[in-house]
């Protein structure tokens, strides 16, 4: 299975970033077999908050974030 989740956190909100690792934690324990990625405006912060790499939602790109990592 493959999940893709997006429109999540905003840059340098721990408490969302908990949020976020507290689901992705639960999805594992019940699907560990899953492939998750986490799309996110702000690729950079969030992957540092996460300690994972984070997609760059491509809908921000007028932005100027720069991506963690590209998919």
């Amino acid at each position: 299975m493959k999940l893709l989740i997006f429109g999540t956190h905003t840059c340098g909100n721990r408490g969302d970033s908990a949020i976020m690792r507290g689901l992705l934690d639960a999805i594992r324990q019940q699907a560990p077999e899953a492939e998750m990625d986490v799309m996110s405006r702000f690729p950079v912060s969030s992957a540092w908050l996460q300690g994972r790499p984070i997609i760059a939602d491509p809908r921000d790109q007028v932005s100027g974030n720069q991506p963690a990592r590209t998919a």
